[in-house]
């Protein structure tokens, strides 16, 4: 650009090295959470869990880049082998093409620079907080300069019993040509992640239950709970619903890249190639209250079905899959001059492979008779139940104790909602999996 970003008219934020470290941002989104006008969505909908940026409101997951180049696949990004972070609010179709609406993301990595240097950072804290970083950049001779980021990761998170992350990268990188007009640059990047996802604490009325039939407020079921039942007890914010043994989220991010840039002084000429791979795989339980078992439907119970409320069906959220793309990029860009106005120029061109297959987990033979999904197979969790709160899902630990969550039987999987035959957990069939190409 021919102005300094100071007079750009546009509204853009660059979030340096300096912000990162001074913050102590430790991934994509703590590092964003500095600039205003952006959120995080959560995986609703039936989105994967990864990173979901929404730029003055508008969905910007797609338009995401890494040093230029649109970065797709649902991952939760790490900040070790980030330089800095140039975000653009508003529409950006001229510069990022398809998408763009709300905004567009752009991560510049850490890649060698032309004088030696080493850094370790090591970060510990409450919660069994332990980070360590390594930055070493080696200049070898006046044409080669290397570089080499890694990080480890381990924390339980504040206010949340049971929950974990942990986390481990590595960020090679060579460049040749380094006082050249012409220079190229192979850079490697691993993200390995295993955690404990937490889906928080259930509401505890629905729209079916609350007790006013005017104005009605519902809000967590947290702190001192009467129940419609009568029964009463107290819920800590650090109650966990889910199971620690059964529960998990892995995921694992491989990118290559390889660029070629040359000056021709006032024009520059830049090519870039890069096959991304990313996959993640979780299965965790959700505390649903969308049956009125929380608060309770009746005030006494029909037989076996506990309609009273207190207790929490746990309802499953499974997901396996991966993404690859290959994506060979070409910009052009430079400055020119008419008289007394200087002008700033860019042309680019993008050619791209991108394919992703998903499914779920699911009990094999299990099939499915009513809703959305009749005729697959599905995950034996008492959805197929009405009400699914009573004396043998409660058995199965199917529902669980508002109260007291973790007080459960032992956890089984079996055949189906009513077998009492164990049974495997396995991903879905090959022909219930979705694939997308472009």
């Amino acid at each position: 650009a021919v102005a300094p970003l100071l007079d750009t008219p546009r509204s853009i934020v660059v979030v340096d090295k300096q912000v990162i470290k001074q913050t102590g941002a430790a991934t994509l989104v703590d590092a964003l959470r500095t600039v205003p006008g952006i959120t995080f969505g959560a995986a609703e909908g039936g989105n994967p869990i990864g990173d979901r940026p929404f730029i003055r409101s508008f969905d910007s997951q797609g338009s995401t880049y890494l040093d230029g180049v649109r970065d797709i696949g649902a991952q939760n990004r790490e900040i070790f082998a980030v330089e800095q972070i140039q975000v653009v609010r508003g529409s950006d179709s001229t510069l990022g093409g398809r998408g763009s609406a709300g905004g567009s993301i752009n991560i510049i990595s850490k890649l060698p620079e032309r004088d030696t240097s080493a850094a370790i950072d090591i970060s510990g804290g409450t919660d069994n907080y332990k980070r360590i970083t390594g930055d070493l950049n080696v200049r070898v001779n006046d044409m080669i300069a290397v570089r080499l980021d890694a990080m480890w990761h381990d924390q339980d998170v504040a206010g949340r019993d049971q929950i974990f992350q942990k986390r481990w990268g590595v960020a090679p990188s060579i460049t040749i040509g380094m006082e050249s007009d012409t220079k190229m640059t192979l850079s490697y990047y691993h993200l390995d992640t295993d955690e404990l996802p937490d889906s928080g604490i259930p509401f505890l009325y629905t729209i079916g239950n609350t007790p006013n039939l005017g104005y009605s407020y519902s809000e967590p079921a947290l702190g001192d709970i009467t129940t419609q039942g009568g029964m009463t007890g107290h819920v800590k914010r650090s109650a966990y619903y889910g199971i620690k043994e059964r529960d998990f989220r892995d995921s694992k991010t491989d990118q290559a890249t390889m660029r070629f840039e040359h000056d021709f002084g006032d024009i520059s000429l830049r090519n870039t190639s890069r096959f991304s791979h990313t996959y993640q795989a979780y299965s965790f339980l959700l505390p649903d209250d969308s049956q009125g078992n929380v608060y309770g439907t009746s005030a006494t119970n029909t037989g076996a079905n506990v309609t009273t409320g207190g207790y929490v069906w746990t309802r499953a959220n499974t997901r396996y899959g991966y993404t690859d793309s290959i994506i060979n990029q070409t910009d052009l860009y430079g400055t020119f001059e008419t008289g007394a106005l200087k002008h700033s120029f860019a042309v680019g061109a993008e050619f791209s492979w991108e394919e992703a297959r998903r499914g779920v987990f699911v009990t094999r033979g299990f099939v499915s008779t009513s809703g959305n999904n009749v005729g697959q197979e599905i995950l034996s969790t008492g959805s197929t139940l009405n009400p699914r709160c009573n004396t043998a899902s409660i058995a199965r630990a199917y529902c669980v104790s508002l109260f007291d969550p973790q007080n459960r039987p032992t956890w089984i999987n079996y055949a189906n909602d009513l077998s009492n035959v164990p049974a495997p957990i396995v991903k879905s069939l090959p022909i219930q999996e979705t694939e997308n190409d472009a």
